[in-house]
């Protein structure tokens, strides 16, 4: 499992106690960065975008996603 905080870690685990008995599965996607065309028609004041090493393209990320929801994972990092 990896949380971006202390406090991520806090509240997904104070999610998953409120919805236990519900049998709902939560599970939050932090990809980081996708390739898509928003960067194309965002305002990038800065200049700077990311590597495209880093990227992963949104058919990836999709299939991540699902992948970890199914096994029910609570935090899937592409």
């Amino acid at each position: 499992m990896l949380f971006r905080s202390g406090a991520d870690a806090a509240r997904h685990a104070k999610l998953m106690e409120e919805i236990a008995e519900l049998g709902v599965v939560v599970t939050e996607v932090c990809p980081g960065p996708v390739a898509t065309e928003f960067a194309q028609h965002a305002a990038n004041r800065t200049g700077v975008s990311s590597p495209g090493a880093l990227r992963i393209d949104a058919g990836t990320c999709a299939d991540d996603a699902l992948q970890g929801f199914r096994r029910g994972q609570p935090v899937g990092v592409g």
